[in-house]
């Protein structure tokens, strides 16, 4: 699945215009360009969804736009996309990742989530989809301050982007099935695929901070624990 020009223009200035818009007690520790890297392929993981539903899933009903909107400092948007009734939560993951993460202390004990909406309400997540986005060559630290679309799709030789939909799982489901990845983990094939199997992994990896996990993580494999996102919606 590629993007239209205009897609991939509108998030990159949506990811350029979050800089400094983010809580740092809630996002793990990432240099700005990494933070830029990541709001980037998320906002394309969104995009990359609802086009997916429109062209295969054609009587489904999408009822919100994707929201590129530029929240206050610690301010977020309420969901990615509301799809039959239902609020999906978008998780986006680089060219060769396929585990869904997400952060322990997101979540109560029994599963509800442990902080609001800016409007005061409980935060409703009914299900979650995993995207791959492959940036390529990927995002860095020299690529924030394009002056247009053009510039950007012919640096570095000329970019590359693709997606694919990997698959979804109802909160729910997620709940019952997750597994508990702890900070310091080396995060890599081998660890991420072992805690899935409940076996036991590497610690204390001393490289760099994107290389482990930060955090205390719950964990599903996309290859044996997500769906066809048709049985979600």
């Amino acid at each position: 699945m590629t993007f239209t020009k205009n897609e991939v223009w509108e998030c990159y200035q949506f990811a350029r215009q979050m800089r400094g818009k983010h809580n740092r007690s809630m996002i793990m520790d990432r240099d700005d360009w990494e933070i830029f890297r990541d709001d980037f392929r998320g906002k394309l993981g969104e995009i990359a969804l609802r086009n997916y539903i429109m062209k295969n899933i054609p009587n489904a009903n999408i009822e919100s736009n994707i929201d590129f909107s530029v929240t206050p400092l610690g301010q977020w948007d309420i969901t990615d996309l509301i799809v039959n009734g239902k609020y999906i939560n978008v998780k986006s993951v680089k060219c060769n990742s396929r585990f869904l993460l997400i952060e322990t202390k997101r979540y109560d004990p029994d599963g509800s989530y442990a902080y609001r909406n800016n409007d005061g309400m409980p935060v409703r997540v009914d299900a979650y989809v995993l995207v791959r986005v492959t940036i390529e060559p990927e995002i860095d630290c020299m690529d924030m301050n394009y002056k247009n679309v053009e510039e950007f799709r012919g640096s570095r030789g000329g970019r590359s982007i693709k997606a694919e939909i990997l698959g979804g799982i109802s909160h729910e489901e997620f709940w019952r099935k997750k597994h508990f990845a702890p900070k310091n983990m080396k995060c890599n094939y081998a660890n991420l695929s072992a805690v899935c199997k409940g076996k036991t992994v590497e610690m204390i990896y001393e490289g760099s901070k994107t290389a482990r996990l930060q955090r205390d993580n719950y964990v599903l494999d996309s290859r044996t624990e997500l769906k066809d996102i048709r049985e979600i919606l």
